[in-house]
């Protein structure tokens, strides 16, 4: 049985012109290729089949080769090496990663245009912006928290000027937001000041109650080093030290204590997730902020300082304001309707609903929660229809506004963490951010349609507008995909020339 020799295609198209045209005999070819004369002899065939495969393969589907490597380096997050490698063994012939590279790039570029031209985010009320890093290099992120829409680009650092230079772009394609939620990085605020002044900057609600969880676990810990120091202390026989000692410790295990109950509430009443009906107003929510800043810094000055209570109380005095934005956003909706007089008594009847509001749109994963939610709702509503004194109509108005307006109010920008999760994903097979990266991601999670949640089945750009006539990803990169020039770039004599100049 004859030996099979692995060999790219352009040194297989060497062997054919240098034996099949006459120019080299055997023993001069084996001797330029450097391949053993007997081995030559017998992979001749195997050449010719495989540079015939070629041929038929690269004259009739350079398309589906495009997809294929779009599909495996996005949709399967695969690097471009492996890609290569891949798609050599399905195709049964070498696919080098030159060529992978070489499509990427085209269509990198064929994806900035798609992005430059149909992406329009004029309409969009809410901006959540963020950063990723790849060796600490930044991308620049922004996603729309309604679609889902994102627009991302690789920068050299995360400055004012370079979140200015992003945001600019971003007003290029119409975004106007009315307010921005953000981590509160000093680079991007001084962006958004400068790009999108009028807009009302929110504080992420992930960061900050963030912040204040990684204090919590600082306090305890402080908590369990006094503990410990009692416990050596006892043996000592030092009285007094031990006195002072046990009292500075109680009076740090009161404060987690209040801390954490005070934790525990801010956390509910930010997130709306109570066990029934309970609204918590915005001055009740703002109270319980101020309750929590107080605490920390009683800890600070009685027991220890440490860089994370700083860091929490930085983010809970700066936030806690802009974290309230969405209830009194509820509480003016709900004061239009009815006004200033009936304020609280209105607020008590409606405000159960607003609760069972939040809940039902928070649900959108399971019908069994929209149903007991919905259930829920329509019982409330009925409670009210015994008082004849209240006007039914305005009640219903004023519920379906309210409900209108929580599905655009936005209390920390969760969304665009779960998109760097996804970014990070398909960074991780990579060293650094390649070129061809930020265009074609961003086009790929907008054009790419959700399998679950509540926009399954949609894509964010059909969100934004409004159709539903938007064609694949990747259909709509190969029908703008310059194969011509792959084809004039990747021809098997260029391949030719590749090798021979290597060589």
């Amino acid at each position: 049985m004859p030996v099979r020799h692995s060999s790219s295609l352009p040194t297989k198209l060497r062997a054919l012109a240098l034996v099949d045209q006459g120019s080299h005999s055997l023993r001069d070819a084996s001797s330029e290729l450097k391949i053993p004369k007997s081995t030559l002899h017998d992979n001749l065939p195997a050449y010719r089949l495989d540079v015939a495969r070629y041929l038929e393969w690269n004259g009739q589907a350079d398309y589906t080769l495009v997809k294929n490597i779009l599909i495996q380096s996005f949709d399967g997050k695969t690097s471009s090496r492996a890609c290569a490698t891949t798609l050599s063994k399905i195709m049964n012939f070498d696919i080098s990663h030159q060529k992978v590279l070489k499509v990427l790039d085209l269509a990198g570029v064929t994806a900035e245009k798609i992005n430059n031209s149909t992406l329009c985010l004029s309409g969009i009320s809410v901006a959540a912006f963020d950063e990723v890093f790849q060796r600490q290099r930044p991308i620049l992120g922004f996603v729309d928290p309604i679609s889902a829409a994102i627009v991302i680009k690789d920068s050299d650092d995360r400055s004012g000027t370079a979140w200015s230079i992003f945001l600019e772009s971003l007003k290029v394609l119409g975004l106007a937001p009315k307010s921005t939620v953000t981590d509160g990085g000093s680079g991007l605020l001084s962006g958004i000041r400068q790009v999108f002044s009028e807009s009302t900057q929110l504080r992420d609600l992930f960061h900050v109650l963030n912040k204040l969880s990684k204090a919590k676990r600082i306090i305890e810990g402080k908590c369990y080093a006094l503990i410990s120091a009692e416990a050596r202390l006892l043996g000592t026989g030092d009285a007094s030290a031990l006195i002072a000692l046990s009292a500075k410790m109680n009076e740090a295990i009161a404060i987690f204590d209040l801390l954490e109950i005070s934790l525990q509430k801010f956390n509910k009443d930010c997130y709306m997730e109570h066990d029934g009906p309970c609204y918590v107003s915005s001055l009740e929510l703002g109270a319980i902020a101020h309750e929590c800043t107080k605490l920390l810094e009683q800890f600070r000055q009685k027991i220890g300082d440490h860089k994370a209570i700083k860091e929490a109380m930085t983010y809970l005095k700066s936030g806690a304001t802009a974290i309230t934005a969405y209830k009194e956003m509820i509480e003016k909706a709900v004061r239009k309707f009815f006004g200033p007089i009936n304020d609280q008594m209105v607020l008590g009847f409606i405000c159960p609903i607003i609760e069972c509001l939040d809940q039902y749109q928070s649900a959108h994963d399971s019908r069994k929660n929209q149903r007991f939610w919905g259930e829920k709702i329509a019982k409330l509503r009925a409670s009210l229809r015994i008082y004849d004194w209240i006007d039914q109509g305005e009640v219903d108005a004023a519920i379906n506004a309210v409900s209108t307006l929580m599905v655009q109010i936005k209390k920390s920008n969760s969304l665009i963490e779960t998109v760097n999760s996804v970014i990070r994903c398909h960074l991780n097979t990579y060293k650094s951010i390649p070129r061809w990266f930020c265009s074609i991601f961003t086009h790929f999670w907008n054009h790419r349609r959700f399998a679950r949640g509540k926009r399954a089945g949609k894509s964010p750009a059909e969100l934004i507008s409004g159709r539903r006539d938007h064609a694949d990803w990747v259909d709509l990169i190969l029908e703008r995909f310059p194969f011509d020039r792959l084809n004039k770039e990747m021809t098997l004599e260029n391949l030719v020339e590749v090798e021979d100049t290597a060589a």
